[in-house]
């Protein structure tokens, strides 16, 4: 009876132990970097709100505008309408024009549009998807950076010409 006694001890200590690590700050650090380490695509849904919380909906845009986003969503990746387009709507004025982010690379969305896509852009490369007289400009989620990472990741090497 008193071994089963000093093992309920230990297993109790040890729970209690482990709370005050995993309340510790290093441990919270350790969780902090971790979550920011989690791809963009994945670590963006913490930060996206509903438009009906604002009053915006599906009215406010253009069809063409919407078919784009349903039609990268059919094809499996997140598409989101962003930028100057949702703040002009908050401020109670018309659009001028349509950004729209996505997780698809430029390359996916030029398969999805063919011809009605246009990539552009050498170092940050974005569609632009052609409806008519319209030009709604795609682009693809950015990478977030971690500190440890090399720090020749997001530099671009320019080739040197020779005269």
């Amino acid at each position: 009876m008193a071994k089963k006694d000093k093992s309920q001890t230990q297993n109790s200590i040890s729970t209690i132990e482990k709370q005050k690590i995993a309340n510790s700050p290093v441990s919270q650090k350790r969780e902090k970097k971790q979550a920011h380490l989690q791809p963009s695509h994945i670590l963006h849904k913490k930060f996206t709100v509903s438009a009906k919380k604002y009053g915006i909906s599906n009215k406010d845009f253009s069809q063409n505008a919407l078919s784009i986003v349903n039609k990268l969503s059919r094809n499996g990746f997140d598409a989101y309408l962003v930028g100057g387009c949702v703040r002009d709507l908050l401020l109670g004025k018309k659009p001028k024009d349509i950004d729209i982010a996505t997780n698809a690379r430029p390359e996916e969305i030029k398969q999805i549009f063919g011809r009605q896509c246009r990539l552009i852009g050498r170092r940050f490369r974005l569609a632009h998807i052609v409806c008519g007289r319209e030009v709604y400009e795609v682009a693809t989620f950015r990478a977030g950076h971690s500190e440890n990472s090399n720090n020749q990741l997001s530099k671009t090497k320019l080739k040197q010409s020779t005269f």
